[in-house]
């Protein structure tokens, strides 16, 4: 007796279903040939044996198509595709004065982080700007923690007008995946070295707007005071 080959994928691995009665690929899952006995049931009319009948099962290759396929269905979807644009042209108005080359990474670190997280797009207790504005700003933070390069975080949170506790909220959301994303190679610390890290860049935040900004000197020696005190 001649192999049968499945005429979608040529394979010649065949799986026999009893119940079914049916032939069916086990690459693929087609089904290659029908044999059912003569008091099957018709669609629409109550099956007898349906309880006893299962679904063919994937093979391992197709469910990590499946996944594939799923997960890109979550991080193309509508209401992400819009939220990035207007991050991206948030960056491009309001954030201008950054390098371009700052703001180049940025936007690559925010697209990383929704294919990541699929679940930023459905964020109910901060929406629309206040959202976009936070998502950046906590980003920044986490690049100016994680990389060789330092963004005016403290100002930008400032003129930004946004209430605290959200920013915080925010930073709770994303801080895992900012981990994930940026902290690669990146050696743990102890609560003192990190403090003095903190410290430092407040530090280099103060020297930079001192001179040009009394009010918000102001508030970064609070902030240092803070550090040390704390």
């Amino acid at each position: 007796m001649s192999k049968q080959i499945c005429k979608i994928c040529n394979s010649e691995q065949m799986t026999i279903d009893d119940v079914r009665g049916e032939t069916s690929c086990e690459d693929c899952g087609y089904v290659v040939e029908h044999n059912l006995p003569e008091n099957s049931w018709s669609p629409g009319e109550f099956d007898p044996g349906h309880e006893s009948r299962r679904p063919i099962p994937m093979t391992s290759e197709q469910t990590k198509r499946a996944r594939r396929l799923d997960h890109t269905m979550k991080i193309t979807n509508p209401k992400t595709s819009v939220i990035l644009a207007e991050i991206n042209r948030l960056l491009d108005t309001e954030y201008s004065d950054l390098p371009e080359q700052s703001r180049k990474i940025i936007m690559g670190v925010i697209a990383k982080l929704f294919a990541r997280n699929a679940s930023i797009p459905k964020i109910r207790k901060v929406t629309g700007r206040e959202l976009h504005l936070a998502i950046i700003l906590k980003v920044m933070a986490a690049i100016n923690h994680f990389c060789d390069i330092q963004l005016p975080v403290v100002r930008l949170e400032r003129e930004s007008g946004l209430d605290s506790r959200d920013l915080v909220w925010i930073k709770r959301k994303i801080s895992e995946d900012m981990h994930s994303i940026l902290g690669v190679g990146h050696r743990h610390v102890d609560s003192s070295e990190a403090r003095r890290d903190e410290i430092r860049r407040v530090t280099s935040e103060y020297f930079g707007y001192m001179n040009s900004d009394d009010e918000l000197s102001r508030e970064l020696v609070s902030r240092l005071k803070q550090l040390t005190n704390g």
